[in-house]
């Protein structure tokens, strides 16, 4: 039962991505099939939850096959132009060379170890256990998310606490309960598949910008992102939750360079799902917005708005109307008015470069960045190239911090939530660095010399 649903759950995503962007390529369509075949199983589950309808495996995989069936319809209505769409798309095989057959061996034997690490040691991380593992688990046994007995204040009288579990976006929780409720008997095939997946769909989608050798070599320094790589085999929200938000800030930003709607479309469903997943993706959305705001600007297109707006505010707006229809609260967090405080505001600033600096963390990722920044500087005053990305990871990580700023910190201290949750959060940027590295024009140009010399030796060597 449980491969069999998994299975629902792959061709939900590939169908959805199907449907709303055909023209992406074979890879990235196979890789974000189930990263979105999984995020829309969970908004399902909370619809049903919320009408009535008890959350058992049936009633789950008969609402994912009629999701199915929609979103295929869209295929089979014109199905002789589909086919011939198919056909007439140029479905490129990767150029195969030693440096790319070496980083992908690389990168398949560890994301093979990391499946296996995952699979073998059970939960045991504290927040897993306190809160995603555990409301999960319960959701599975009780058929129900909105009316779970843990959420009774009478039960356990801090539930509605500063810094609940109660409050956290119900991605993680929802998929874990998922599986729970096909029999499997640990939730950690979740975070397993959602980090192989991500890493052929970040291949795919760099492999379009920067060409295989490039897109081969970033796919292999991101598996080997020291804390990130560790914590994708645990049940925790971070990696799932960079999953969403890197994939969708490098879709917009293919799109600014492209202007293929697809990429818009799939960068916001994406990102959508990077609320669903934590509710400080917001400033992932934030950041995008900007860029999709300035392409209106210049192009007078609403298009692109009304999809971007439409596909990031429905999943966290659904979540807001499902807590107040169904009670779950939590004491707030947040200081929603402004205000100086010197010797908060330097804290804030001394852990985050201190974090950017951290090799045991990151390895060489923000090293790699300043180096590909440096080196582009000048196409980036001439050219303006990968712009679009850059503004956004700067856009995003100072809304970071001042979001940072604004929280009462009165569940934890600031030391804590800066040395241990923050880190945490850098994982969405570690993925979108690498990306921004090899889409660098200088090392795209120093590459594609790279791969014109290596075919050419291939071609001469096998006359």
């Amino acid at each position: 039962m449980l491969t069999v649903g998994l299975i629902i759950t792959f061709l939900l995503g590939l169908s959805i991505v199907n449907a709303l962007a055909r023209d992406l390529s074979l890879f990235e369509k196979f890789g974000l099939s189930f990263i979105i075949g999984i995020f829309v199983t969970t908004v399902a589950m909370l619809v049903l939850d919320l009408i009535g309808i008890p959350l058992t495996a049936s009633a789950i995989i008969a609402t994912q096959l009629m999701i199915t069936a929609i979103a295929g319809f869209s295929f089979f209505r014109n199905f002789n132009k589909s086919i011939e769409r198919i056909k007439s798309r140029d479905y490129k095989l990767p150029k195969f060379n030693m440096i790319w057959m070496v980083f992908i061996a690389f990168t398949i034997y560890i994301e093979y170890m990391n499946f296996a690490k995952c699979m073998y040691f059970p939960t045991f991380d504290r927040d897993s256990l306190a809160g995603f593992e555990t409301m999960g688990y319960i959701t599975a046994m009780e058929h129900t998310y909105k009316n779970l007995s843990i959420f009774d204040g009478d039960y356990i009288p801090a539930i509605n606490g500063a810094g609940s579990y109660i409050t956290y976006a119900p991605m993680v929780q929802l998929s874990y309960a998922y599986v729970y409720l096909l029999g499997a008997q640990t939730s950690k095939i979740i975070p397993a598949l959602m980090f192989m997946f991500f890493l052929i769909s970040f291949y795919g989608v760099t492999r379009r910008m920067a060409g295989d050798t490039l897109a081969a070599i970033a796919t292999f320094f991101v598996s080997i992102t020291p804390e990130m790589t560790a914590f994708s085999s645990m049940s925790i929200t971070n990696v799932i939750h960079a999953v969403y938000a890197s994939l969708g800030i490098m879709y917009i930003a293919v799109w600014w360079s492209k202007k293929n709607i697809y990429d818009l479309i799939t960068g916001a469903l994406l990102l959508g799902a990077n609320m669903w997943t934590r509710t400080d993706g917001i400033v992932f959305i934030g950041a995008a917005f900007v860029i999709v705001l300035v392409n209106l600007i210049k192009t007078k297109q609403m298009k692109p708005l009304f999809w971007f707006l439409g596909l990031t505010v429905a999943p966290a707006l659904f979540w807001v109307i499902f807590q107040k229809a169904t009670g779950i609260f939590a004491e707030s967090i947040t200081i929603t008015t402004p205000y100086y405080d010197k010797v908060k505001m330097m804290k804030i600033i001394y852990y985050v470069m201190d974090l950017f600096t951290n090799t045991q963390f990151y390895g060489w990722t923000f090293v790699a960045f300043v180096i590909a920044f440096i080196a582009n500087i000048w196409f980036i005053i001439k050219r303006g190239d990968n712009l679009a990305v850059l503004a956004m990871m700067v856009m995003a990580y100072v809304a970071y911090m001042i979001m940072l700023y604004q929280i009462d910190y009165k569940w934890d201290t600031i030391e804590n939530v800066l040395m241990y949750s923050a880190k945490r959060f850098m994982f969405c940027f570690a993925p979108i660095v690498w990306y921004y590295c090899s889409t660098n024009r200088v090392f795209v140009t120093a590459f594609e010399k790279v791969d014109s010399f290596l075919s050419i030796k291939l071609q001469k060597e096998t006359k």
